[in-house]
């Protein structure tokens, strides 16, 4: 099994962040989940990553910093066999927590992501 720097560098290929697209994120966090047989949200093992949100998702200006909703491995979008395809997120300046982004981002007004990034533990 890889641990969580292991699946990082195996992404990032270096010790720096490296910008992944949704795809990429969402790959990373089902493939944690699947290699380290997690299967439910009572699992301890964690993988957290960053989803960024575009600049033009939001009517009024806000910063990268308030854009960044922090995320991790045991949301139900990347659990196996779950109902929901539900992700919270909190946003990394603390102004917005258990945000249920998902609904954000499949929505008539959809938060388009500009890129996503995994955190070391």
């Amino acid at each position: 099994m890889m641990s969580i720097r292991q699946t990082n560098n195996r992404l990032k290929g270096s010790n720096t962040m490296k910008k992944l697209n949704y795809a990429e994120f969402e790959r990373a966090m089902r493939e944690f989940n699947s290699e380290h047989g997690i299967v439910s949200q009572a699992d301890k093992r964690i993988l957290k990553g960053v989803i960024v949100f575009t600049k033009d998702s939001f009517d009024k200006e806000y910063s990268e910093v308030q854009r960044s909703y922090k995320t991790n491995n045991l949301q139900k979008a990347w659990l196996p066999n779950m109902i929901s395809n539900s992700i919270f997120a909190d946003c990394i300046d603390g102004s917005d927590n258990g945000v249920r982004v998902d609904l954000y981002m499949y929505n008539d007004k959809s938060w388009k992501v500009d890129y996503c990034y995994l955190i070391e533990n």
